[in-house]
């Protein structure tokens, strides 16, 4: 059988198949047809590729804006809680005049806790530590002393954010002063 095949196979080859028309008809026509089909695919995968890019690149945008909108509400309520414990009377007594029954009953990892805070570092107005409360691992002071700390200690200026977010420790969290 190998020998009928090497013989069919240059016989066809002598007879000069490969140089007859017909021959060159069926590869002219056969490149006629494919080279079309192959420009109108390479074309389609480009546009849809190209389609698919704006389609995922808009579902991120909406998806970052939704996500954008919620840590802002978020901090907003950690600004008014800070806010209004900052402007509770009770409460700045206590940092002009510190009052120790006034920081068990109030300023405890309990009290911290019912009000959503992680930690509490008071301060006076020089800047002198009052009290620390953690209902966790965290260390107020540390964090006073890190890169944080010099944005924490300012007092923030009339209608300037008093809250943003932060990293601490592989988390975030949201940095309030008032």
């Amino acid at each position: 059988n190998a020998a009928i095949f090497a013989f069919k196979t240059l016989k066809f080859f002598r007879d000069g198949f490969l140089f007859s028309i017909r021959f060159k008809l069926v590869v002219a026509l056969m490149a006629l047809m494919l080279v079309p089909l192959i420009g109108a695919q390479s074309w389609m995968a480009w546009r849809m590729h190209r389609s698919h890019v704006e389609v995922e690149t808009a579902a991120v945008e909406r998806g970052l804006q939704r996500l954008l909108v919620a840590i802002d509400t978020e901090l907003k309520l950690h600004e008014k809680l800070v806010n209004d414990w900052a402007n509770w009377t009770e409460f700045a007594h206590y940092v002009q005049q510190p009052q120790r029954s006034f920081a068990e009953a109030n300023l405890n990892p309990d009290a911290i806790a019912a009000a959503g805070f992680r930690w509490i570092a008071v301060l006076d107005g020089q800047q002198r530590t009052l009290r620390t409360v953690s209902r966790d691992s965290t260390d107020p002071l540390a964090v006073l002393a890190s890169p944080y700390g010099p944005h924490l200690l300012r007092v923030p200026e009339p209608g300037e954010r008093g809250c943003g977010l932060g990293r601490w420790n592989g988390e975030w969290m949201a940095l309030c002063r008032q």
